[in-house]
Parts: C-alpha cells; sequence; structure tokens
C-alpha cells in the first residue's frame, strides 16, 4: 500500500484534536460544575444532586466514546503508513 499523504496529514489532525477534546473533557470529569446545595434543602436541592450525578456520568461516557475514537484514529493512520 502507498502512504497517502494527505490521508496521514488528516489523520494526524484528526488525532490532534481528539485528544485536546479528550483533555478538556477529562477536566470536567474530574471537576464538574457544581451548584452548591449547602443552605437549601427540599425538591430543587435533590434535582440538583440528581443533575450533577447525572452530568458526571454523561461526561465520562463522553470521554470513553472520545478515548474509542482516538484509538481507532491511532490504528487508521498506522494503517496508512503514518
Amino acid at each position: 500500500m502507498i502512504p497517502d499523504p494527505q490521508m496521514i496529514a488528516a489523520l494526524r489532525e484528526q488525532v490532534a484534536r481528539l485528544e485536546r477534546f479528550r483533555a478538556l473533557i477529562s477536566a470536567r470529569c474530574a471537576h464538574p460544575p457544581l451548584i452548591s446545595t449547602r443552605g437549601w434543602a427540599g425538591p430543587a436541592a435533590e434535582a440538583q444532586t440528581r443533575a450533577s450525578v447525572e452530568l458526571r456520568g454523561r461526561l465520562r461516557a463522553a470521554e470513553e466514546a472520545v478515548v474509542v475514537a482516538l484509538e481507532a484514529t491511532r490504528g487508521e493512520l498506522a494503517r496508512a503508513g503514518g
């Protein structure tokens, strides 16, 4: 197989973009935005807590998806000769 320089360049750019996106999501997973429920209680505080937990779960799922895409893109890059 003859390496296609344009394909290799595009795959390298995609790897770089995915790595930046993964770093952003990883940071959000580690420190998701929170609203303190200190000083208030009841249904609104409970809803906020549930929303925070759900957000963290969704961020983790997004991070896992980016990792899979990054691995697949790196595999394509290796097969393309890059």
